[in-house]
């Protein structure tokens, strides 16, 4: 990871963890931000792969993936956007699914690394168990509106730890050049 790509994982983490303190301080209010923030992360995420695929993955094989991902990923954001309009119990059921779906690959592409031998396992499993745990506490505290802020805060606070430790780990650098 170059040094750009550093500052903005800080910067992205210290975002979350202003977002989280606001929820936590104001769970009323925070139940619209969950939302905001649940379709602007989504839909941004579409239109980056969708803006990939477009610029290089048409190219590659498997490309046309990245496309279908990118249009998955921009209509759950704008499906999200119309959770605000309904009870909050169908909220939490949008972000169990997604904080399920996004723990299990996490912990698969985690197990995936270890195989395969790789150092950086550890911070990826612990990050999508830790969604998936979460996943699972939501489930038992499913009919209350607030618990939806609560939740995605501790999320967000989970996320940031993960991208600060993944910010700040020594990371191997390859060079190819020619021999003097």
């Amino acid at each position: 990871m170059n040094g750009f790509k550093r500052v903005v994982n800080v910067f992205i983490a210290l975002i979350m963890i202003a977002c989280g303190v606001f929820m936590f301080v104001d769970p009323q209010h925070g139940f619209r931000l969950v939302i905001d923030l649940l379709m602007l992360t989504l839909i941004i995420a579409g239109l980056r792969n969708i803006i990939y695929y477009i610029s290089m993955a048409r190219h590659a094989v498997g490309g046309i993936a990245i496309l279908y991902e990118g249009i998955l990923l921009f209509d759950a954001g704008l499906f999200a956007y119309s959770l605000a309009y309904i009870p909050p119990i169908y909220t939490m059921i949008y972000l169990i699914i997604c904080m399920m779906v996004s723990g299990g690959i996490d912990v698969l592409r985690a197990n995936e690394a270890r195989v395969m031998q790789s150092g950086s396992w550890k911070v990826q499993f612990f990050y999508g168990a830790g969604n998936v745990v979460l996943a699972i506490v939501c489930i038992f505290f499913l009919n209350s509106g607030q618990l939806v802020s609560v939740v995605y805060a501790v999320s967000l606070f989970h996320s940031a730890v993960c991208r600060l430790i993944s910010a700040f780990r020594r990371t191997a650098i390859v060079y190819i050049g020619e021999e003097s």
